[in-house]
């Protein structure tokens, strides 16, 4: 993954590992248990039902969105890219386990997973995603708008792509036979 961010354009799968990874976090701070005996209406969050999961989580989320944003904000990177593409599923590794086999504060009691265990889950998975743009070099393009009225804008003609100044000057036009 050897992604640069210009100065029109954004790598897309940085800012989609990024806001995962702010999603994990912000899950982290909710409830992922709760159930009618011993909790009331509060719940269980991830940093009180388990023991290093959640800081495991909390960390790969920080690691990810640090790796994502570092080449937006400083124009090169120093973290190794594959930082941000390793986090998401092993965040989401994580997070199907915990689903799957709560941690013992919450064993053998009827509880039901709340929104933070989903959007744990939601947050992990769209890391993975991101990850995934990223390998295949998806880019966000954004340009910044121009002051200049709408007549101006159509009389100027289109830009041109690189490479097709060439191809153009290469291409000789010649008129075609007459027909018989």
């Amino acid at each position: 993954m050897n992604h640069r961010s210009t100065a029109g354009g954004v790598d897309g799968g940085r800012i989609v590992i990024a806001l995962g990874g702010v999603l994990v976090l912000v899950a982290l701070f909710l409830d992922w248990y709760g159930g009618e005996r011993g909790f009331g209406d509060s719940g269980i969050t991830a940093w009180t039902a388990f023991e290093l999961v959640d800081v495991i989580l909390a960390v790969l989320a920080l690691a990810a969105i640090a790796a994502a944003l570092e080449p937006i904000a400083r124009g090169t990177a120093r973290l190794p890219e594959s930082i941000g593409a390793a986090c998401g599923p092993a965040a989401l590794l994580i997070v199907i386990v915990s689903v799957i086999n709560p941690p013992p504060i919450v064993q053998g009691l009827d509880v039901e997973l709340k929104v933070g265990a989903w959007l744990a889950l939601a947050g992990a998975a769209i890391m993975c995603a991101g990850a995934l743009l990223a390998l295949n070099r998806v880019s966000l393009v954004v340009t910044p708008r121009d002051d200049t009225s709408q007549t101006s804008r159509a009389q100027t003609p289109p830009p041109v792509r690189r490479g097709e100044e060439t191809r153009a000057a290469e291409t000789e036009t010649r008129p075609l036979p007459p027909r018989d």
